[in-house]
């Protein structure tokens, strides 16, 4: 809770790093908000749903995972299935062990006060919304629990681990242009000026030094992985082992995740996937569920919802008592919409990672000061 803690104090507050440093300046948030406003729906965040609703996937019940890539070379589904397709099995043996029929499901008080705190409190602005799904079935659990974890786990290593990666070397994705775009009809002194020297306007257009250099500690801040992360399928609860079928079930999950590593593997050197190998494109990673410490470009998948926990107490906490309305909506901002183009790939990572963390010094304002001058 303690980079959410920051994240408040300096990161999303009126006059804070994003305001100061994105293009958008002091509508950033603003923006943020409209954002989730008009698109965040819960059923949606499912990864089958997120898919589909973005024009990548149709539903087809004869391909792999009950989906038609409208993208065949898509890194972030094609991994990303796999992982779906295990949690959801897991859920789905988890709840049929402890709920054995609908009735335990809608008699349970606490599974029911926690999902409509999460409705009517986690995202009180949208309680009366139609779409919400109701905890009266076998299959409404079991989505919405799967879905819950695939948020906290894929979905996030997705779209926050390889910021650093992509982002880190400013001028591959500028967060601010402070300056128009050059027109067909500039006055007689700034063609001149572009004429004589054309790198002094793009780096007039660039972010400035002070801008650049915030951003890139807050990125470098986000992509690092800490030495006490809780991976996906790492742990057994106790009370998991003393079920026989709880057991069983939790160590095929486990089986299924770490499968995924070798998958990936196999995935980046396959020559035919050109999103995800070739010159100067970037293995995929980021959905690996493991990881060294510090800024790597991968996972972990980190696991901290209800199949971690044998308390509903943990989900009620993360999805209910935090603001989550900001959270979410900071996300859908952050969301792959795309698969990053390949000039995109080949010049962010490379430089950003030569950049030496040594030479870089960390000051009490969260300024970065490299080695290094735009002059």
């Amino acid at each position: 809770m303690e980079i959410n803690a920051f994240a408040r104090k300096q990161l999303v507050n009126a006059g804070g790093i994003i305001e100061s440093c994105f293009s958008a300046g002091k509508y950033s948030m603003l923006f943020s908000s409209v954002v989730y406003d008009q698109v965040w729906r819960f059923d949606m965040e499912a990864l089958p749903a997120d898919l589909i609703r973005r024009g990548l996937a149709e539903e087809d019940p004869n391909a792999e995972h009950g989906l038609k890539l409208a993208i065949q070379d898509y890194p972030f589904a094609n991994d990303g299935l796999i992982l779906w397709d295990a949690i959801r099995e897991w859920v789905s043996d988890y709840v049929n062990h402890y709920y054995p029929h609908t009735s335990t499901i809608e008699d349970d008080k606490e599974l029911q006060a926690w999902w409509t705190e999460v409705r009517t409190v986690g995202h009180g602005d949208k309680k009366d919304d139609p779409w919400w799904p109701v905890l009266n079935t076998h299959e409404n659990l079991i989505q919405t629990l799967s879905t819950i974890i695939w948020v906290n786990s894929g979905h996030h290593a997705a779209v926050n681990f390889g910021q650093y990666g992509y982002a880190g070397y400013f001028p591959n994705r500028p967060s601010v242009a402070r300056t128009k775009m050059p027109d067909e009809d500039p006055n007689d002194d700034e063609y001149t000026d572009f004429l004589t020297k054309p790198e002094s306007a793009m780096l007039q257009c660039l972010p400035s030094q002070r801008q650049a250099t915030t951003v890139m500690v807050i990125l470098d801040m986000l992509s690092t992985h800490s030495t006490d992360e809780e991976y996906i399928a790492d742990k057994m609860e106790p009370s998991w082992e003393e079920a026989p079928a709880i057991k069983g079930a939790f160590e095929r999950f486990r089986g299924k995740v770490m499968e995924l590593t070798g998958i990936i593997d196999g995935r980046n050197l396959d020559e035919g996937l050109l999103n995800r190998n070739g010159a100067g494109v970037v293995p995929y990673e980021l959905l690996k569920p493991r990881s060294e410490s510090g800024v790597t470009g991968m996972g972990p998948l980190l696991f901290g919802t209800l199949t971690q926990r044998t308390s509903l107490r943990i989900v009620r906490d993360r999805f209910a008592k935090q603001n989550i309305k900001r959270l979410s909506s900071s996300v859908a901002l952050l969301k792959p919409w795309r698969i990053p183009n390949k000039a995109f790939v080949v010049t962010a990572v490379p430089i950003a990672r030569s950049i030496p963390r040594s030479s870089m010094k960390l000051s009490s304002s969260i300024v970065l000061t490299p080695s290094w001058s735009f002059s």
